[in-house]
């Protein structure tokens, strides 16, 4: 898998074109199926940004994008015999909300937090801090800032600063803009770096979060 993980990081990526009908294996959803493709789907299987689908990318129709999958898309665009069996239809999708919840041994009075996002699949209109209007605080304590949201176009950073800490639970939530069918939560990450107590000097160590997605 580390090995896979490489060669993925480090072959160049075209742009992503417009999306296309889903058809099973076309990763890009450019109406072909490509090397380019397997390429995507492969770093779909090992967690890394994708413009994969279920409808284009789970060959084998398993509920998951896995290599396996990524080596049959690499067999059907050398012309190679496979079986296509995508689950068919990716559920229509305008907005995707990411709900993201905070886990952490004690309150938390500092910290940054970095929401990753596929970009071939949702966006956030504008960039760095108009992030904030699609931005909903969800935790109890109070945020400075709510978080000071910052969109870098392919993630989207906070910095949580609260003087009577922030506990574990739900956090806040980030409405994205779709550009393709119904994005899964398997295709966004979440960390939390330089966690300290409220006294700030105090480090939290172990704290993290995670994603859930609800797609309309």
């Amino acid at each position: 898998m580390t090995a896979i993980r490489t060669i993925v990081l480090m072959m160049a990526m075209a742009a992503t074109p417009a999306f296309a009908a889903d058809r099973c294996g076309d990763a890009d959803g450019n109406g072909a199926v490509t090397v380019t493709d397997g390429v995507q789907v492969l770093r779909a299987a090992v967690g890394l940004g994708s413009s994969c689908t279920l409808a284009r990318c789970d060959l084998d129709d398993s509920g998951a994008v896995s290599v396996t999958d990524g080596v049959n898309v690499l067999r059907d665009a050398a012309g190679l015999p496979v079986n296509l069996a995508c689950p068919g239809e990716t559920p229509a999708c305008t907005a995707a909300t990411v709900r993201v919840t905070l886990a952490a041994p004690q309150p938390i009075g500092a910290a940054t937090l970095t929401l990753d996002y596929p970009e071939g699949l949702v966006t956030l209109p504008g960039s760095g801090d108009a992030a904030a209007a699609r931005v909903t605080i969800l935790t109890g304590g109070s945020l400075v800032n709510d978080g000071s949201p910052n969109d870098r176009d392919d993630d989207v950073t906070f910095t949580l600063i609260s003087s009577e800490g922030v506990g574990a639970g739900e956090l806040l939530s980030v409405r994205f803009d779709c550009l393709a069918g119904a994005p899964t939560a398997a295709q966004f990450g979440c960390t939390v770096a330089d966690a300290t107590a409220p006294d700030g000097l105090t480090p939290v160590a172990g704290a993290g979060c995670t994603a859930t997605v609800t797609s309309e």
